[in-house]
């Protein structure tokens, strides 16, 4: 990791730790990430789910937490909008884990609605179960974009969505959101 990509790690752990109410030092532990597990995929998704933490924040959702892991399916994120709280499941999209082979010759736009669909059942079930209002998933891209409301309006229309539901798409500070938040 060269020193631009530290420096952006640490300002995104200060940020998540101050949405979190948690020790910058810990907040990356809470996402059941490892300090000693070097695997750079878990260490993405871990990251991801403090980027949507904060991207949360900023959409003006409030009472933010990080769900516990647990044996059972669970959302990643807890969230609450004006009256309704929300469960929020995470995927970190990267082009080496998303769009390699068999990948590769599939559209983006194809690629995001596949991992939407997995994620929006497991976030839904997980509403279900806790009997929330709604539900979201976030895809955090590692990197690219390009009009990524059209993104996140294609990977919903192919999801036979449940009512309720978004979906989130991040690219760095730009982001899409379909449909657009109550």
């Amino acid at each position: 990791m060269n020193r631009a990509q530290k420096e952006l790690e640490e300002k995104l752990l200060a940020e998540a730790a101050a949405v979190l109410g948690l020790p910058p030092d810990q907040v990356l532990f809470q996402t059941g990430h490892e300090p000693a597990n070097r695997d750079r995929g878990r260490r993405a998704a871990a990251l991801a789910e403090l980027r949507a933490a904060v991207f949360l924040k900023e959409q003006g959702f409030t009472a933010i937490r990080l769900v516990p892991p647990s044996s059972r399916p669970t959302a990643d994120l807890l969230a609450s909008r004006g009256k309704r709280t929300y469960a929020f499941e995470v995927r970190c999209v990267t082009k080496e884990s998303s769009f390699s082979a068999p990948d590769a010759a599939r559209a983006p736009e194809a690629v995001l609605a596949g991992k939407f669909r997995a994620k929006v059942k497991q976030a839904g079930a997980f509403r279900k179960r806790e009997a929330l209002d709604a539900l979201g998933v976030i895809l955090v891209l590692g990197s690219g974009g390009g009009d990524l409301a059209a993104l996140a309006r294609a990977a919903y229309g192919s999801a036979g969505s449940p009512a309720g539901a978004h979906v989130c798409v991040l690219a760095g500070a730009e982001f899409g959101i379909w449909p657009p938040w109550a």
